[in-house]
């Protein structure tokens, strides 16, 4: 059945892909990535060695990660900000708003 046929190629990619078993990573066989979760060294796949792009319905920019894809829509097209609550700083995401915070009001340096 399609089923076992799904189930079959996804055994046979896992046995292709080498664990360490002492950190339990998965290792690229294309490159020096590993990953400690399958799934991770999937995306890493795809988007390094596949070239899979997820497309911006609203502009046609491509991402490689569904992730940055959703961050950009909501910064560029929903207009989701995040204002500091300390002074007039607005970030266009949660992280850009954390390291603001971090350097200009708690004296974090690099």
């Amino acid at each position: 059945t399609n089923q076992e046929t799904i189930q079959s190629k996804l055994k046979q990619e896992i046995e292709q892909t080498s664990v360490d078993q002492k950190t339990a990573k998965f290792q690229c066989d294309q490159c020096e990535y590993s990953a400690v979760l399958y799934n991770n060294l999937k995306r890493h796949k795809e988007a390094k060695h596949e070239g899979v792009r997820y497309v911006c319905d609203h502009c046609e920019d491509r991402f490689k990660s569904v992730r940055i894809l959703k961050i950009h829509i909501e910064a560029k097209h929903e207009g989701v900000q995040h204002p500091c609550d300390q002074c007039d700083y607005i970030g266009t995401t949660s992280k850009n708003l954390l390291m603001h915070k971090k350097i200009n009001h708690e004296g974090f340096r690099y």
